[in-house]
């Protein structure tokens, strides 16, 4: 399989809870033919599959190992997946580890634990009980992570939190962040339609969870078309 995308910017491996080890989804992005793989396993926060600070190190350390291995095939990105767990847009990943990636990529996920009890309360616990009731809450959230500065992509917005795509993907626009359209969780047509209103720029993710899945967009693309967005507006799409 040939990739339609140069770059896929968010992959897993065994450090979270994908099934591949950082130099097969580096390999499979080579087969398919990426100039870009950026690694983006789950930030200390995330309670199932988070990669704790312990392991971070190690990891960065392995991806600088095979970015000097593999630099005349490919370029690759040492990023993290960090959870937006706070309603003032706070990432599990403490802001002295920021600086060590290459790329910070921004999502929530239900099972990542804030710093503060209170948007335990605000988030999370509501969040699994009822997630439409706390749609403003996790908008602010998503928001404000935007406005802080830090991160590059917005991961799947809205996947298990519904948002105020309109102030999302306006806020993206303006700080020049992305918005991903995920291969496993594609966004719904009237948000994609919303936020393209808006400006944003996207880019598709194959967000692989095996190396075989790495640079696999066709559901993201199928829904990127559907919704009307125009191919220029894909940063990481091919030129035909």
């Amino acid at each position: 399989m040939i990739s339609p995308i140069f770059a896929d910017y968010h992959t897993h491996t065994v450090y979270s809870h994908g099934k591949g080890t950082v130099e097969e989804n580096i390999l499979a992005a080579i087969e398919c033919g990426l100039c870009t793989i950026a690694i983006a396993d789950h930030g200390p926060g995330q309670l199932a599959h988070g990669v704790k600070l312990s392991k971070i190190r190690a990891q960065i350390e392995e991806i600088a190992r095979l970015k000097e291995k593999y630099k005349h095939k490919i370029q690759v990105l040492a990023s993290l997946e960090a959870d937006i767990t706070g309603l003032d847009g706070t990432l599990d990943l403490p802001d002295s580890w920021q600086e060590k990636f290459d790329l910070v990529l921004g999502g929530y996920h239900r099972t990542a634990i804030p710093r503060k009890k209170s948007d335990l309360f605000r988030l999370q616990i509501p969040g699994l009980i009822a997630p439409d009731r706390v749609s403003q809450n996790m908008t602010s959230a998503v928001v404000h992570a935007i406005e802080g500065g830090r991160l590059f992509m917005v991961t799947h917005p809205g996947e298990y939190i519904p948002v105020d795509m309109q102030q999302v993907a306006r806020a993206a626009a303006l700080h020049d962040v992305y918005i991903e359209i995920n291969n496993k969780h594609p966004m719904a047509q009237a948000d994609l339609k919303i936020a393209a209103a808006q400006g944003v720029k996207f880019l598709l993710s194959s967000d692989a969870h095996h190396p075989k899945n790495v640079g696999r967009v066709d559901r993201a693309l199928d829904a990127a078309m559907q919704a009307g967005i125009d191919k220029s507006r894909i940063v990481n799409l091919k030129k035909e």
